[in-house]
């Protein structure tokens, strides 16, 4: 197998682990809606004959045509891409987004052994196909359906059609009208990616970064056979924090592991961004790590890796609260919220159990409960419990919801005072939310 892999360059670290010099930008500011009306007017420019609406929540363009549902576009990231340019860069980086958005609509070929030449793979965080499925619903399109493959629990990988001028994510319909499997149609993508020319960079020769700058630098991470083949100390461990860059060094490589948090975290401020949880390759498999706790770096990897579920989560809510109650049947949608303990600065995370059911709770270390009769308070005899604790004393009335990501349990009803009892702890965690009987 022809691994097609150009380059691996030297580059330079300070001592804290920050890259010198590499990701300076200018920008002006502007709103978003001031840019959602920028982007609409672009469209009906280029002969776009849709309706838009603006959603200012969750920041998206929502179009119909004839009354009907005709599509969602999320502005999330153009807008990231559109400030961080300034002059005539921004009036050329429009033009692109616009005909970016408008490529879903272009016709492809109608035969796959026409298109198969052209198939790729794209890895996102795992949010971005399962709330635009969400979002779709929301916005009138139920059987909207997008293939893709999770890896590791936070990220997915999408099939795509690789346009000169843009990326066409591919939906359920279109591998229907080519009557091909996903699989089937993974196995061509992945042997074309195998096949582009990539750009890898070393640092130190601990830290690879693989920077291609063609938006599939996200997707090498697939490419498990050839990422074992580099000399790392450990276990492989990657960070995935935009399509542009991965970032790989070794599980047992404080230094390496030192290097690429930086790095990540320099990153994620950048356009694109996708997540800061780190993983580490097992075998063929990709799996949510977090160094060994006695590593400096840990507590940055944990936050990190707790910010960005964090995130996820919001997202989640904030299409959640699109749909109507009576649809989704539930009182409560409970939010992923953080807290310290009170002895040491260890990140923990947390949601409150309110007596309001049915709800959906984020999978979190501690569950806090509010019953009705019980007082608020932030110091005294503490309602929680270890997340464990809690689903073993409180039976079936906390369940799993099958295929959701970002994972939660739905609660049926509130625990008895007894299960309550049985499942309390005080572990030291300071927030509040706290509340005695």
């Amino acid at each position: 197998m022809r691994w097609a892999v150009l380059l691996m360059m030297k580059g330079t670290y300070s001592p804290t682990g920050e890259v010198v010099g590499i990701f300076d930008t200018l920008f002006q500011p502007i709103s978003k809606s001031q840019f959602a009306r920028l982007i609409a007017k672009e469209l009906q420019q280029v002969g776009d004959k849709r309706v838009s609406r603006y959603q200012a929540e969750p920041f998206q363009l929502r179009f119909t045509q004839d009354g009907k549902p005709a599509g969602v576009a999320n502005l999330h990231n153009i807008f990231a891409e559109y400030s961080v340019r300034s002059g005539r860069e921004r009036k050329d980086y429009l033009k692109q987004a616009v005909r970016t958005l408008l490529a879903p609509y272009k016709k492809l070929p109608a035969d796959f052994d026409d298109a198969r030449a052209d198939l790729l793979l794209t890895v996102r965080e795992r949010s971005y196909f399962t709330l635009l499925e969400t979002q779709n619903w929301v916005a009138g399109d139920p059987e909207f359906a997008w293939p893709h493959l999770p890896i590791g629990q936070h990220l997915a990988v999408g099939l795509v059609y690789d346009l000169p001028e843009a990326i066409v994510m591919l939906h359920q319909k279109q591998l229907d009208d080519w009557d091909i499997s996903f699989y089937e149609a993974y196995e061509v993508a992945f042997a074309n990616l195998l096949e582009c020319e990539a750009t890898f960079s070393a640092f130190d020769d601990r830290l690879y970064v693989a920077d291609t700058q063609d938006n599939y630098d996200a997707s090498r991470i697939l490419m498990t056979e050839w990422i074992r083949t580099l000399s790392v100390c450990g276990n492989p461990v990657v960070m995935v924090p935009n399509r542009d860059k991965v970032l790989i060094t070794g599980s047992k490589d404080e230094r390496g592991l030192q290097m690429m948090v930086c790095t990540a975290s320099e990153i994620l401020d950048l356009p694109r961004p996708i997540t800061g949880i780190a993983f580490e390759l097992v075998g063929d498999e990709w799996y949510p790590w977090l160094p060994p706790r006695e590593f400096l770096c840990t507590p940055r990897y944990r936050k990190m890796h707790i910010d960005s579920l964090a995130s996820v989560y919001q997202q989640q809510q904030s299409v959640f609260n699109e749909l109507p109650r009576s649809e989704t049947g539930l009182s409560d949608l409970a939010a992923l919220a953080t807290a310290c303990r009170t002895d040491s600065d260890d990140i923990v995370t947390y949601c409150i159990c309110r007596e309001a059911a049915p709800a959906l709770l984020p999978k979190s270390d501690y569950i806090f409960f509010q019953p009705k009769d019980a007082t608020p308070n932030t110091q005294d005899s503490p309602l929680y419990g270890r997340w464990d604790d809690v689903l073993r004393c409180a039976g079936d009335i906390i369940q799993p919801v099958p295929d959701m990501y970002p994972e939660r349990y739905r609660l049926t009803s509130f625990p008895s005072i007894e299960t309550i009892q049985a499942a309390r702890c005080d572990d030291g965690i300071s927030c509040t939310g706290k509340a005695i009987l």
